[in-house]
Parts: structure tokens; sequence; C-alpha cells
């Protein structure tokens, strides 16, 4: 692939694009015969007649030049979009064979998006180091497909209304023993079936969520912020986490442009499970509007863990 246009894709945080370094069918590449059929049908979808090739904004996009590819972006991110997508997971890891878990996406159209809409989520794995005599000649595979959930063609979903109008697509995934999992990502697009443009995209990497132990396996992380309870919510919503041990906990609610709405919990606190409640108000007392906010659970001592909730009065 052009050096430009890689760097460029790996710039851009926002960016949901499917890359191909083998052709389909390739059976003398390990990672195309672990799951062929999925992989003949990325190529057959988005019509991949060789490599390397990389796709963004469905079949017809412009080619290996990244100048092209920056106008496409500029003009998505003018034209915005309507819809969210929140992914969480619950996992429980395994020492001895596969560990397993549901992945919960949270699709939020804020108003009418026709069309024949498909929610597609595809499991990656990164930093594989695998050399393969004979593969595609690429070492360390910065991210690996390895399947997708529930099958190839996706959920189907629809919005219909009243807006915001939010569908929940719980779909159960298996870390296979071979799989580093903390390498492991979701990636979750909303995707018109009729042109193949996406509409939204989000990713959760595994350790980022919250994990479930089975006896004699560590925790991917330390502390933990559950998902917010119900979401979308109204009027009440429960905010539960657990210390990894005693320590300042602070709970605080910021809305979608970064202002602190209010401060619900700063103290003191011992190790285990902890819930506070929101009813949906400001610091001072006042109702807080419909929208988007960020729950953060901060401390002194690490990055502070954030969740979303959606206010619908």
């Amino acid at each position: 692939m052009d050096p430009s246009l890689k760097n460029w894709v790996f710039s851009k945080t926002d960016v949901v694009c499917v890359e191909y370094h083998i052709p389909a069918p390739y059976p003398a590449d390990l990672f195309y015969i672990l799951n062929a059929p999925a992989q003949d049908y990325r190529a057959d979808y988005y019509n991949v007649l060789s490599a390397p090739k990389i796709k963004f904004d469905g079949p017809g996009n412009p080619g290996f030049d990244s100048i092209a590819w920056e106008a496409r972006y500029a003009a998505h991110k003018a034209e915005g979009s309507d819809a969210q997508i929140e992914i969480e997971a619950d996992y429980v890891p395994s020492k001895t064979g596969a560990g397993s878990g549901v992945v919960s996406t949270m699709i939020i159209a804020e108003a009418s998006i026709p069309g024949d809409w498909r929610f597609r989520l595809v499991v990656t794995e990164s930093d594989v180091d695998t050399l393969i005599p004979g593969g595609n000649g690429i070492n360390p595979h910065h991210h690996i497909f390895r399947e997708f959930l529930p099958d190839t063609l996706g959920t189907v979903v629809s919005f219909p209304g009243p807006y915001p109008d939010t569908v929940i697509v719980n779909l159960p995934f298996t870390v296979e023993p071979d799989w580093v999992d903390s390498n492991v990502a979701f990636v979750g697009f909303l995707q018109n079936e009729t042109t193949k443009v996406i509409e939204q995209g989000g990713e959760r990497r595994l350790r980022d969520v919250f994990v479930g132990i089975e006896e004699g396996v560590p925790s991917l992380q330390t502390d933990r912020l559950d998902p917010v309870r119900p979401n979308p919510f109204n009027p009440v919503a429960a905010i539960s986490f657990n210390l990894a041990k005693v320590r300042n906990a602070r709970v605080v609610v910021f809305d979608a442009a970064g202002r602190r709405v209010a401060v619900l919990l700063d103290e003191r606190l011992p190790a285990g499970n902890h819930e506070v409640i929101w009813f949906g108000e400001t610091s001072g007392g006042n109702q807080a509007p419909s929208g988007t906010y960020f729950v953060r659970l901060e401390n002194r001592e690490g990055p502070p863990l954030v969740r979303k909730a959606v206010l619908i009065r």
C-alpha cells in the first residue's frame, strides 16, 4: 500500500475502512484459510479483484490517493451523521480454553435515516506476530480480521421513530485460546445495504470493557465502571462501579460539550462494588435537558473511566 495513504488512515481515529492485503481466494495464507467463507464474502461484497486494496465509503471510493481520500473524508465530516453507536461488552477470560462474553451495542438514530440498514460487528486482533511463508509477506500484522458477529449478513435494524430511536443488539462471542485477548477489539458499523456506505461506526477494545474473573485468571484492568442502566434513561440512572482497593473516588457527569453538569460522588471508599444514582439533575438542582452525557469515574492513581448515558425527557 502507498505509505502516504497508510499514514493517512492511521492518523484518523474516526475512519472505518476495510483493508485487503491478499485477494480471495488465497489458500496460501493462514489467516485466509482460518475463515475462508467470511474472507470470500468480504471480497465479493466490496468487489475486490486484486490486492493490496483498501475500501472506504462503499465500492465506489477513490483509489490509492491520500489527497482524494482527504477530500471524501472532509465531505463526510461536513455532512455529519444522525446516528450514534456505543459498544460495550461483558467478558470472562479462561486460562485453559476459550474466553467468552456478550457484546452489547446501542445504536441511536437522532432523526429519520431511511434505508436498508445492517449492523455489522467484526472481531479483530492487533499486533499478530506471524510471518507466513507464501502468505501476504507482512509481519507483524497490525490488524487481523477474525470473524463477523453473528455472521456475514449482519443484523437487520430499522428506526421507525419516534426520535431519538434506539436499537440494542446483543451478540455472544468467543475468544479462541490462540488469540491474545488484550489485543482483541470489536469494530461495529451501521451500513446501508444498498449503497454500502457506512453511516456510523465504533470500536471497543476488549481490555477496556468489563471483565468477569475466572479463578486463577488475572483481570485485564483494575477499577471498573459498568454501563449506565437503563440507557437511555428518564429520569433516573444507576451508575455502578468497582474499586480494586481503598481510594478517593469521584463520579462526575459531563455534557457532550465537555461541561461539568454534576458531581455525584467525591469521597474515600473501600474496595469493592459501589453504586450512585443520577436523578437527571445539574449540581444546581435543575433538570438536565435531553441529550448525550458522559459519566466519568476519577481517581488520583490512574486514567478516568468513562461511560455514555443518554437522557430522554
